[in-house]
Formats: C-alpha cells, sequence, structure tokens
C-alpha cells in the first residue's frame, strides 16, 4: 500500500487557476481540468470544495487547485482544456460566466505541457 501511495504522488500534476467574479454569480458551477491526451481529468467546486460560486460576489478573486493523475507510461505533450458547468445538472453554459469563453466552445484550451515518461 505505501508503494501505490508513494507512486501516486509523483505521477500527479498540479494545475492553479486563478478567478475573479465580476458579477455575483447566481448558479453553483464545478470547474473541470483535462489533460485527453493522457485520460486525466479533475472536477471539483472551485478552491478544492471550500468556495461555491453561489458564494461569490463581485470582486471574489479564488485560487483553485486541480490535481491530474497521470496514468503510468503518460508521456509526450498534452493540451490542458477548462471546461466549467452547472454542479446539478450538469449543462454547460460558459455564456453566463463570459462571453469570450462562449465563443470558443464548450471546452477553453488552456495550453500545451509536456511530461516526461
Amino acid at each position: 500500500m505505501g508503494d501505490t501511495l508513494f507512486r501516486s504522488l509523483f505521477l500527479a500534476l498540479s494545475i492553479a487557476l486563478r478567478w475573479l467574479s465580476l458579477r455575483p454569480l447566481t448558479r453553483d458551477r464545478k470547474v473541470a481540468v483535462q489533460a485527453l491526451a493522457w485520460g486525466a481529468n479533475h472536477d471539483s467546486v472551485p478552491a478544492l470544495g471550500a468556495i461555491p460560486t453561489l458564494k461569490w460576489i463581485r470582486g471574489t478573486r479564488v485560487r483553485d487547485r486541480h490535481f491530474l493523475l497521470l496514468p503510468e507510461g503518460a508521456g509526450g505533450e498534452a493540451a490542458l482544456q477548462l471546461d466549467i458547468y452547472d454542479h446539478f445538472t450538469q449543462q454547460r453554459s460558459l455564456a453566463l460566466l463570459d462571453e469570450r469563453l462562449a465563443k470558443l466552445g464548450s471546452m477553453t484550451p488552456l495550453g500545451k505541457i509536456p511530461h516526461e515518461k
């Protein structure tokens, strides 16, 4: 069991997001960060569940960390993508958050990240 825990710690990728609310949010949202090439994703309420979007008022700043567990043998480069959706209905509706994000489709690219095997 100790081997598995030790291995998991070194196959995790930490992604830090920062949010700024320009207005109060009236729906509860979840945030997903995905590296599709590696089959890795992490979904959660912002700030690891500590600060739901329903509590955000204008000017709220949130640090939101996501951890992607990489499968053994994952290597090369993967595109990171962001998805935001309603916590209860699972519907994607970025237009409610930012019109610029809505134009990119349901997934917003965050960039590419390399990983050595």
